[in-house]
């Protein structure tokens, strides 16, 4: 504002004079009086030509300005930031770096030195709740499997196991896994697969297999559907000598 009565009063001065104009006749009163007038009329006529938007300091800033543009950041920095999600494995080959990541680092370099796959990793994780799932499928480290057909003196030992758990009663689930603990070297499907045979042979009446055309069937007892059971065919009698 200041600025414009200072233009206002130099285009006044610099204004030309009437020739005719008597100097003597006025006075230094007079002169000076006029000359702030015009610079208040000169001063009124140019901020008539501003809007009071333009001149008011708290006028907000055009739009797309540095201080409209920062605002949004300035509000957003108030938020917490969400924790960072777990990375996801793209394949398996990353599927198995963070598996090995969540190991302790001892076991880190048995499972490394021993190839477990990831199944194993993640079996192993959850082995003190699920014993019975790792040892189902898995050893535990360093223990040397046994792999052939099993030895008399082991079929009769699982035969008296399978028996004193009740396996062979109705509706029973068998933790093969907790099992095979029992067996060196032996996981738990080998067990269950050497018990089937027990069944298949006879030499164990199991309510919860049946035969149909001469091979045994698991029934889920509660689950699926009916399976009418063979009746055992009986022995042939001896022919005849005449």
């Amino acid at each position: 504002f200041f600025v414009v009565i200072v233009v206002a009063c130099v285009l006044t001065d610099m204004s030309p004079k009437p020739e005719d104009a008597e100097e003597d006749e006025i006075s230094p009163a007079n002169t000076d009086t006029d000359h702030n007038e015009a610079c208040v009329l000169t001063a009124a006529a140019v901020l008539t030509h501003v809007s009071p938007a333009d001149t008011s300091p708290s006028a907000s800033p055009p739009t797309g300005s540095p201080a409209q543009t920062a605002a949004p950041a300035a509000t957003g920095s108030r938020h917490k930031k969400a924790p960072a999600a777990e990375p996801k494995a793209s394949g398996k080959a990353d599927r198995l770096q963070l598996l090995l990541q969540k190991l302790p680092a001892a076991k880190r370099q048995c499972a490394v030195t021993e190839g477990w796959c990831d199944a194993k990793i993640s079996a192993w994780l959850e082995r003190d709740t699920k014993p019975n799932a790792y040892f189902y499928r898995f050893l535990d480290e360093g223990e040397a499997p046994r792999s052939g057909p099993w030895t008399q003196e082991e079929l009769e030992r699982l035969k008296q196991v399978c028996i004193e758990k009740k396996v062979n009663t109705v509706g029973s689930r068998p933790e093969w896994g907790i099992i095979s603990r029992q067996f060196p070297g032996r996981v738990g499907y080998t067990c269950s697969a050497a018990y089937r045979k027990f069944v298949d042979n006879r030499e164990i009446e199991d309510p919860n297999y049946v035969f149909v055309n001469g091979k045994s069937k698991y029934v889920f007892r509660g689950r699926g559907p009916k399976i009418e059971a063979e009746a055992p065919k009986p022995e042939a009698a001896p022919a005849s000598r005449k």
